[in-house]
């Protein structure tokens, strides 16, 4: 490995906390991450990482040696993406994250259309309601509600979706159809809950009387049911148990055919659809492309809406 090999190793070992995980980052093996970060403390005459059984941290030589590497690296990956960007077309492997509804729904759809653009680009799409760390997974692109806590990612907004407050026929004819939002007090709800808080810096509404603004918990009326699953979420509100907000996108069909019933159209909780993406990756052709043409054509899509 040359200098340059052994810096990015050392930054990413500091990120990562562990040589086994930076190891598997980089496709390395584990033994030559030693000999980098080794390799890299005889030349600076320093040591960088303290180890131990269950932790590893930086020194302070190793803090200050990580906040001059980390931009400088970054700076020369935006170099070589700048250069690539001018003279290749995009290529090359594209992971994209999504939620399985918005994936399913929105995303999906929009496929042919980016493969008929862009040939050359392999997708890889994960579709799960819990956000993997973007950086360790090595994905170039996650779809959020929320915009990125992590100073090493960038957002851009691409899209909005509305979220509906909607019930079946079969539970308005059993419960009733609540005419305010204080008659939401007296109803069962359907709640979207995640298994574990992982979302990255959700916004938050007042709108509707806070209910369901934040999507990590129950409403503040309290929820019959909670369940991390969207289309699970959907078929339980068909099924008449409940009262649930759900994205225009995921319910528009049932809406059409009467199968949900929007409770309050005056009243509605929208939510900003973001891109995000590593730093280093803001100049990457294919990055640039996706969120480019998702832009666009989400665009279009709320337009007809």
């Amino acid at each position: 490995m040359d200098r340059l090999s052994d810096l990015q190793v050392f930054v990413e070992a500091v990120e990562l906390g562990d040589f086994s995980k930076t190891a598997k980052a980089l496709g390395l093996m584990p033994s030559s991450v030693s000999r980098s970060i080794k390799r890299l403390e005889g030349r600076l005459g320093a040591h960088l990482l303290d180890r131990g059984t269950r932790f590893m941290r930086p020194t302070a030589e190793g803090i200050a040696l990580y906040g001059v590497a980390k931009p400088a690296l970054g700076s020369i990956r935006d170099a070589e993406a700048a250069i690539f960007a001018k003279v290749k077309v995009p290529a090359g492997t594209l992971r994209i994250q999504a939620v399985p509804t918005f994936g399913a729904q929105r995303l999906a759809p929009l496929i042919p259309a980016f493969r008929a653009r862009y040939p050359d680009i392999r997708l890889e799409m994960i579709f799960e309601t819990e956000a993997h760390d973007m950086i360790t997974n090595r994905i170039d692109v996650s779809l959020s509600t929320g915009l990125p806590q992590s100073s090493s990612l960038l957002s851009r907004k691409v899209g909005q979706t509305t979220r509906i407050m909607c019930a079946s026929p079969a539970y308005i004819a059993r419960k009733g159809r609540p005419q305010t939002l204080d008659d939401l007090a007296h109803h069962e709800h359907l709640a979207f809950m995640l298994s574990t808080d992982q979302r990255p810096n959700n916004e938050k509404s007042n709108s509707l009387g806070g209910y369901g603004a934040n999507i990590h918990g129950a409403d503040r009326f309290g929820a019959a049911i909670a369940c991390n699953n969207g289309f699970a979420l959907r078929a339980m509100c068909l099924a008449g148990l409940g009262i649930a907000r759900l994205s225009d996108y995921h319910i528009e069909q049932d809406l059409a055919d009467r199968l949900l019933i929007d409770l309050f159209p005056g009243e509605r909780h929208y939510q900003n659809i973001y891109a995000l993406y590593p730093k280093h990756a803001r100049n990457n052709p294919r990055v640039v492309a996706f969120i480019d043409f998702l832009q666009q054509h989400l665009e279009a899509v709320q337009s007809k809406a």
